[in-house]
């Protein structure tokens, strides 16, 4: 269920009904509503993500400049400085390098979104399809060691300053994942080989496949692969030629000492990995329109936060659409700062603030023919500076899973209270089925309800699914 398709519902009922269910609010009420967390920057200092005795920067400050001569120089320079761990770098990219950059971005954000597909085959007991799904992403991780990085290439003729920008970038990710993961994922590396994008790629690839299979990674596993990688020539030939590999290597492994052990950490990486990648594809498309954009890493109660400034070009926009299916549009203009707590610690939300300086905005836009009838007919929908989006999920295999979103904004023709709140909740009563080789999780019924708040009135849609009697959520607080 998504906002698009709420937005159809809307439409539909307005239709038949001429408006959606509405209550109204007390005076001052949408203030027990309203809760926006402070920015926590300033309490959370820079934190250099890192493996061992390698750190990489902590800040990253990314520039636009036009000069294809000036940008490689500065990247190379900036590569340099990196291997003596500095905590600020900066660079810049010329809009000549931005389709490769975006290339390899997309197939990051393709390869993490790889292990949901394993997960379901490693949940189905299959281990010939895993095997297969398994090839599949370390043939997409070779590609992406084959674009970033000179080492990687086996024709030595990796020269792109856009792939070479990358590879830091990714090697900072996948760093920042380990980090996350008390260093376990990484913990088999010795120091020569974190230098080795392609390396740090197979490892992560292979140490959460084969802990979602149960199974122990086999020692000079990694090695192997990492060969018969390194001497591919054709991508379909190695992708089979990996499938048999795995599923000879996964038949022989022993079982994991700690069954799952890696399973929040490929949640996590499922869930706002892809997301964030696409976030900075689209970004890296609409290069050209931007000043510059700094990345930093900070920790807050020993909780990781990320912060992403963007500076947009006097007289240009920059515009977000569908990271999430069917959202409304995030519009930028001047200067703006994103801040991302993956996991609050009072809330176990995910919290993203959005911040607009010195004049600058990031406004939230319902755009297109659906919405448009809908703020005509049904929902008075409003245009605004976006303050939050917050995020919580209640994942379980048996029982009630809850997912809540809540975005919030401030409405820029309402001067007497410009607040405004959409949620989103959903909400599924799930059971395990036995199999006589698998255990699988069904969903038995579900509903979905929407809410938009203004200081007067909240406008609700709800959405059931299956039988009423067997699922009867309440709503929960809003926003959650």
């Amino acid at each position: 269920m998504t906002l698009k398709v709420f937005a159809t519902g809307v439409c539909v009922l307005a239709a038949v009904c001429g408006c959606v269910p509405s209550t109204d609010l007390q005076p001052g009420q949408i203030g027990s509503y309203w809760s926006l967390n402070e920015d926590i920057t300033p309490q959370a200092p820079l934190s250099q993500p890192g493996f061992g005795a390698r750190k990489l920067p902590a800040r990253w400050v990314i520039e636009q400049k036009p000069s294809v001569v000036w940008s490689t120089v500065s990247i190379v320079r900036a590569f340099d400085n990196m291997k003596l761990g500095v905590e600020d770098v900066r660079f810049a990219i010329s809009p000549t390098h931005t389709d490769t950059l975006v290339k390899l971005i997309e197939d990051a954000r393709q390869a993490l979104e790889g292990f949901d597909e394993l997960a379901e085959a490693s949940a189905g007991g299959d281990r010939q399809m895993w095997s297969v799904k398994m090839a599949r992403i370390l043939v997409q991780m070779e590609g992406i060691a084959r674009l970033a990085s000179i080492e990687a290439d086996p024709t030595g003729k990796a020269e792109d300053p856009a792939g070479i920008a990358a590879g830091p970038l990714l090697e900072a990710v996948a760093m920042y994942l380990n980090e996350n993961a008390g260093g376990k994922i990484l913990s088999e590396l010795a120091p020569e080989e974190i230098d080795r994008l392609r390396t740090i790629l197979a490892q992560i690839a292979l140490r959460l496949g084969f802990d979602l299979a149960g199974k122990q990674m086999p020692s000079g596993l990694r090695q192997s692969a990492v060969e018969m990688m390194r001497q591919a020539e054709r991508m379909e030939i190695l992708e089979k030629s990996l499938a048999g590999f795995l599923l000879d290597q996964a038949d022989q492994a022993q079982p994991a000492a700690t069954e799952g052990e890696m399973s929040k950490i490929i949640r996590l990486a499922s869930s706002w990995a892809p997301k964030g990648l696409k976030v900075l594809q689209q970004f890296m498309g609409q290069w050209d329109k931007m000043e510059s954009m700094e990345l930093e890493f900070r920790r807050l109660d020993d909780q990781p936060v990320v912060a992403i400034s963007i500076n947009v070009l006097p007289g240009k926009q920059v515009r977000l659409a569908d990271v999430l299916i069917a959202q409304p549009a995030m519009v930028f203009t001047g200067s703006g700062r994103i801040v991302v707590l993956p996991s609050d610690p009072h809330t176990g939300e995910t919290v993203i603030s959005f911040e607009p300086i010195d004049g600058g905005s990031i406004e939230l836009h319902y755009e297109g023919i659906i919405y448009n009838l809908v703020r005509l007919f049904a929902v008075p929908l409003a245009n605004g500076q976006l303050r939050q989006i917050r995020v919580f999920v209640q994942p379980v295999k048996q029982g009630r899973q809850l997912v809540n979103v809540a975005m919030l904004s401030e409405a820029k023709a309402d001067e007497k209270d410009p607040r405004r709140i959409l949620t989103f909740q959903d909400v599924r009563t799930k059971r395990l089925m036995r199999g006589p080789f698998s255990v699988s999780s069904v969903t038995e019924s579900e509903q979905q309800i929407f809410n938009y708040i203004t200081p007067a009135k909240r406008y609700t849609y709800k959405r059931q699914k299956s039988a009423p009697a067997i699922l009867t959520p309440r709503m929960a607080s809003i926003p959650q």
